[in-house]
């Protein structure tokens, strides 16, 4: 998503408006669709990169709290997730 909204200039709410057309489209099924709609807000309203909130939706999801990832600033945003950076205490 961050390649969509730099390359072709387009605001998140724009890319999450988007992207919430597709996962409302009747007789279209996306694979879980609900980790994309948990991601899609944390994108646009979070300002967290689109995998990064997949990432902390997918780990909420199957009852992980905790991120090991130098990505700090973005992961820290998830409301729900502990972020520990690999090499420092816990």
């Amino acid at each position: 998503m961050a390649i969509i909204s730099t390359v072709y200039r387009l605001p998140k709410n724009l890319v999450q408006e988007n992207i919430l057309a597709l996962l409302n489209t009747p007789g279209l099924e996306i694979v879980d669709a609900d980790l994309v709609l948990q991601a899609i807000i944390g994108y646009a309203e979070k300002n967290v990169d689109f995998i990064d909130a997949y990432s902390g939706a997918w780990l909420l999801a199957h009852g992980v709290n905790c991120a090991y990832t130098f990505d700090r600033q973005h992961f820290s945003r998830l409301p729900g997730v502990t972020v520990v950076v690999p090499g420092t205490a816990s």
